[in-house]
């Protein structure tokens, strides 16, 4: 079949749910004398369009999709499979945080749709841009074939001083409608300015890396499902239990450090007796989201003197109008690197599995990543390499290295979590502590919150 261009682009058919970008994708091609291959208006169902073998097998094309999400899930999965054949651009505007909802755990207090957005696309190697502009400066490079620009660059530096530096491409006259260079039988994208440049090398390295990492696999993760679905019959919409919050994670492999609840100073002596060692008394009301903000947690606390702490936690509580019905007892656990991991539901995108910094900080710190449903061992490793908590997890000034394998254990058995359980609106575990390689994580505190 004869090659026939859209807009910049050297393919024979474009696709795009998004009657406006068909109309640009016109226009473009109009104003550049080129001539626009078959288009088509998919209703929002472009990836799906693609995602038939015949189709993959006769057009080596680019697919244009605007990041309007119906069912994430299905997009997900089909995106894979298509952008492993072909790059798949997104057009999704509005990075900032005014849209994002009103949130309650610290999970929930990191996401937004705008990053479940980027999770979806860091797990499907689709390319994201913001604009109509960089979608075809960057297509315009991904549909020119790279052996032909290395050739075209390799013959031209061979006439040339040595270069020290890379070259990156050809910015002609501002003025110039050039927008290909004809060398022989190939072809080299040229650029009005060097954003469209760099916006378009950018992306197809980002994509070129995706693309050659090998594909992630389903981790087999056991759910119980009878004690599972205890859970789910016994509560209604809100926060767990502690009790139940333990049977819930349980059923999926997670073990949640050990407590006591205590009731009074004397409930707190036995409770700490019974674990020989320091503790932690935390107020365990369900209404307190963040126990810090209210001094509602005391760390070391011996065993001897844990009455006496109980009652200043209740002081401590009463300065902010709370009055300590319950508190926590949980053994201290061994030093570590202190990392959130959770869930929480985007209206849009569904359950996401959420990791990053944790502490009392972890607001302010930002440092977050997510992944969409479902996970592979390759987006679980991704999560935590995107965080600056990785450099700490691989050991930093002197420490030694952070189990990281049990980490992605983690994560990968909240993704299954979340798909098992769709009743599941938020997991916030803050800290987990990852100890030693080979010694495990400890998930400290733990809430869970179902809803209707």
């Amino acid at each position: 079949m004869r090659e026939r261009p859209i807009a910049y682009l050297q393919a024979q058919n474009f696709y795009s749910s998004l009657p406006s970008l068909c109309s640009c994708a016109t226009q473009q091609a109009g104003q550049n004398s080129q001539c626009v291959g078959d288009r088509f208006e998919t209703g929002g169902k472009a990836l799906q369009v693609w995602d038939i073998p015949h189709r993959l097998r006769k057009y080596p094309d680019l697919v244009g999709e605007n990041a309007y999400f119906i069912n994430p899930r299905r997009f997900s999965r089909i995106a894979r499979r298509v952008s492993r054949r072909k790059p798949v651009v997104a057009v999704k505007s509005g990075r900032t945080a005014g849209g994002a909802r009103a949130a309650s755990s610290h999970t929930a207090a990191l996401a937004s749709s705008d990053r479940a957005a980027d999770a979806l696309f860091a797990q499907t190697g689709i390319i994201r841009v913001d604009t109509l502009a960089e979608f075809f400066a960057v297509a315009r490079l991904l549909a020119t074939p790279s052996t032909e620009v290395a050739k075209v660059l390799s013959e031209t530096l061979a006439n040339r001083a040595p270069f020290r530096g890379p070259i990156a491409a050809v910015f002609p006259d501002a003025q110039s409608d050039l927008v290909i260079i004809q060398a022989g039988e190939r072809v080299v994208p040229a650029y009005d300015f060097p954003e469209g440049a760099v916006a378009a090398l950018k992306a197809a390295a980002r994509y070129g890396t995706w693309r050659a990492t090998p594909a992630g696999h389903r981790a087999p993760i056991d759910i119980d499902r009878d004690a599972l679905d205890r859970v789910l019959a016994e509560n209604p919409a809100g926060w767990l239990s502690q009790a139940d919050v333990a049977r819930l994670l349980g059923a999926a492999g997670v073990v949640v450090a050990p407590s006591r609840l205590a009731h009074s100073p004397e409930e707190a002596a036995v409770a700490a007796a019974a674990f020989d060692r320091p503790v932690a008394i935390k107020v365990a009301e369900p209404a307190i989201l963040h126990k810090s903000d209210v001094g509602g947690v005391l760390l070391n606390i011996e065993p001897d003197i844990a009455a006496a702490a109980y009652t200043r936690l209740a002081e401590r509580l009463s300065a902010h109008g709370v009055t300590l019905a319950v508190a926590g007892v949980t053994p201290m656990a061994p030093r570590g690197v202190e990392v959130i991991a959770g869930i929480t539901n985007d209206p849009v995108f569904g359950p996401l599995v959420a990791f990053g910094s944790g502490g009392e900080l972890v607001e302010l710190l930002d440092d977050a990543v997510f992944r969409v449903l479902p996970m592979t061992d390759r987006d679980a490793a991704a999560m935590i390499r995107e965080t600056r908590a990785h450099r700490l997890l691989q050991g930093f000034r002197g420490s030694a290295p952070a189990d990281v394998a049990a980490l992605e254990r983690l994560l990968l058995a909240l993704g299954a979590l979340a798909e098992a359980a769709p009743r599941i609106a938020e997991v916030d575990l803050n800290p987990v502590i990852v100890h030693q390689e080979g010694a495990g994580v400890s998930l400290i505190d733990a809430r869970v919150r179902l809803s209707e």
